[in-house]
């Protein structure tokens, strides 16, 4: 049985659900750009709009400038709305357990890929348990999978890497954090855990507590 002293969470597709379909959508449409174009556009320059390299400014004027478009003030505000309300719809059996563990005594914390806008956004969000630590790409300047961002995080918490478990949707990020020690787990949802945690002596994820 693991002895972890703190469970590390991603943001994206573990505390919040995915964006939907219709959320792109709005986006590509308030841009004017097809939306599959959107799409890889999106992706494409998403590392930098993470790591603070560019402000919200930048980054949508560069997908709009991909698309042969230019963007106003009001379409600007506008994306930026949509983007930040995409990625706030909350896991609410993830966050809740999120918060039973550090009511239990566990340090938990926050390590994710998230520009400013949608830092800033997750502050108002009645939903959102507290964390002992957050750990953003756009604070420290550094995104998954690199070791940087694990680093940072272990530091912030005086953690070793062994006395961590990391939990992550995306692979590439999993295996970055295995790299510098910290046992990780690809979470798909919260009944697919549910039975690893328990089994590790971690407390239950109450998966009624959907409402």
């Amino acid at each position: 049985m693991a002895s972890y002293k703190a469970i590390l969470f991603d943001y994206g597709n573990v505390l919040c659900l995915n964006q939907l379909e219709s959320d792109v959508a709005a986006m590509a449409e308030c841009l004017d750009i097809e939306l599959s174009r959107f799409k890889t556009y999106y992706w494409q320059l998403r590392d930098e709009y993470d790591v603070g390299a560019f402000d919200g400014r930048e980054y949508w004027t560069r997908i709009a400038q991909k698309g042969g478009r230019e963007i106003t003030e009001q379409q600007l505000r506008q994306v930026i709305e949509f983007d930040n309300v995409g990625w706030s719809r909350p896991n609410l059996v993830m966050a809740r357990w999120a918060e039973t563990l550090r009511t239990s005594g566990m340090i938990t914390a926050i390590v994710s890929n998230m520009p400013a806008d949608i830092r800033e956004y997750l502050r108002d969000l009645h939903w959102m348990p507290e964390f002992s630590h957050y750990t953003y790409s756009c604070e420290v300047k550094s995104v998954k999978p690199a070791a940087d961002i694990f680093l940072h995080c272990l530091d912030q918490i005086n953690m070793k890497p062994a006395e961590v478990l990391f939990l992550d949707d995306r692979q590439m990020n999993v295996e970055g954090a295995r790299q510098v020690g910290i046992d990780s787990y690809v979470f798909t949802t919260a009944e697919e855990l549910a039975p690893f945690v328990r089994s590790i002596g971690l407390p239950d994820i109450s998966l009624n507590a959907m409402v």
